[in-house]
């Protein structure tokens, strides 16, 4: 039996579960960026600097930006 190809908003997936599974990981994903995002703000500016980055800098490198 084939499987059906289900579409959701011009978003094509294989069945629900693959549908519902991306949502909660793109849901994990943005927790950890923001997990990090708030544990690097809450440094003080000499600690950022000894680890290469400025505050203004902090969502660039916890989306993956180069470090």
């Amino acid at each position: 039996m084939a499987n059906p190809t289900v579409i959701y908003g011009g978003f094509q997936a294989a069945n629900q579960n693959s549908f519902f599974s991306g949502l909660v990981d793109r849901f994990r994903r943005y927790l950890e960026f923001r997990a990090a995002v708030n544990e690097l703000q809450s440094m003080d500016d000499h600690l950022l600097q000894d680890i290469g980055i400025t505050r203004t800098e902090i969502e660039y490198h916890a989306k993956g930006g180069p470090r």
